[in-house]
């Protein structure tokens, strides 16, 4: 398989700034009533730099909070 699919949950209380963070970053998400899920597709030739996209998205989500 040449795909991975990877997601991540964030556990943290969201400002209303975050679905703009989180697209700025390019990253998709769905956000139930009490939680919000960040969802990224990874390649296995990009895995290093996906997972930063979603380190940096985080960070940024939580820099707001």
């Amino acid at each position: 398989m040449s795909r991975l699919d990877y997601c991540n949950s964030v556990l943290v209380a969201l400002p209303t700034s975050a679905p703009y963070v989180i697209t700025h970053h390019r990253v998709q998400y769905h956000q139930y009533a009490d939680d919000t899920q960040l969802h990224l597709a990874i390649h296995a030739d990009n895995t290093p730099a996906r997972l930063s996209v979603l380190a940096e998205c985080t960070t940024d989500i939580v820099k707001k909070t």
